[in-house]
């Protein structure tokens, strides 16, 4: 939802919008497509040799359709913002290698961990909180372009630092209620051509580089000075086929790619992204512990203290897994 601000848009002559009296704000649902010159709003600019917009992207394809929402996305809009993915292989747990108490917190859960529920949405939560990260009491996450538009995405969850609950820097995503939701949008608009096809790899979805870049864009507001020259970013993907699969995925967001999307009229330096992904193991349960341990190095590591069984406020995995099996909390939230 878009407040007030936003309501006296140049998009509302061709985004569809609700007006809430009551609390005077408006949703503006955006089209599946829009022209390009709705990002033609910084004027005109000087190009630096070596140097490109967003505008000049549109510009130079303008006989493609490139201007779509994130859901709609193809490997065409991944391969022209500069953005591959790399898989890496998984790596080898071995003896654990953990600090105490971590190591005995990780044994301890896996023991607790109803293997049938292993990615479930509570479950999940629950596992990252061992690692220091909080689940947000929203999961809206939206992908900027320009000033005026800001498209929402669907995360099954955001996630912060625990220490800070500041912006997300993790979130957690149901591929396949995304691409179950591109399937029926493509029905209803006919078949795109083959060519315009979103990568067949789940694991290789446009959807997870626009969520990563969307994951840095919410970390640093637009026109913020102090930027980072990268945003690092992380996503769990779950793969929810006949055989479940579970991916962990990162990337150090340049920041110039965040300012060429706030600034679509101003050109920047090329800016690559490169997103590796590793398929974390689902079984047994504390190799899928281990290995999440070992894809997030970069996340806060919390620890329980000692005298948290006494409270019984704080429940364990394996208590949440319980619920989980009594049907309270064992849904895939999509939208």
């Amino acid at each position: 939802m878009l407040r007030a601000p936003f309501s006296d848009s140049p998009l509302l002559q061709t985004c569809g919008a609700h007006i809430n009296h009551h609390t005077n704000t408006r949703r503006i649902y955006f089209p599946t497509t829009m022209s390009a010159t709705h990002a033609d709003e910084e004027g005109p600019y000087s190009t630096p040799e070596g140097a490109f917009s967003i505008q000049d992207l549109l510009r130079q394809n303008n006989r493609e359709r490139l201007f779509l929402q994130p859901l709609h996305w193809t490997s065409r809009h991944v391969a022209l913002l500069d953005v591959t993915f790399k898989r890496r292989e998984s790596k080898a747990t071995g003896p654990t290698t953990h600090p105490q108490p971590f190591s005995d917190l990780l044994q301890s859960t896996a023991s607790e961990l109803p293997g049938a529920c292993l990615t479930s949405t509570s479950i999940i939560h629950e596992i990252l909180e061992l690692y220091g990260l909080n689940l947000r009491d929203t999961s809206e996450l939206f992908f900027r372009l320009g000033q005026h538009i800001a498209i929402a995405l669907h995360p099954d969850g955001l996630f912060s630092h625990a220490s800070s609950m500041g912006p997300p820097v993790l979130a957690y995503l149901n591929i396949e209620a995304i691409r179950a939701r591109r399937l029926t949008g493509r029905r209803r608009a006919g078949r795109q051509p083959k060519s315009q096809h979103p990568s067949s790899h789940p694991a290789e979805d446009p959807y997870i580089a626009a969520m990563l870049i969307a994951l840095a864009q919410a970390q640093h507001p637009r026109d913020q000075t102090d930027i980072p020259a990268e945003i690092e970013v992380h996503l769990l993907v779950l793969q929810q086929t006949r055989k479940k699969r579970l991916y962990h995925h990162t990337a150090l967001i340049p920041a110039t790619l965040v300012r060429r999307l706030d600034h679509p009229a101003q050109a920047y330096m090329r800016s690559p992204v490169t997103i590796t992904y590793r398929r974390i193991p689902l079984k047994p349960v504390h190799e899928m512990l281990q290995a999440l341990h070992l894809a997030l190095p970069g996340l806060a590591v919390a620890t329980k203290p000692a005298n948290d069984a006494a409270d019984p406020g704080i429940a364990t995995v394996g208590e949440v897994g319980s619920r989980g099996e009594r049907g309270k909390d064992d849904r895939m939230v999509t939208r």
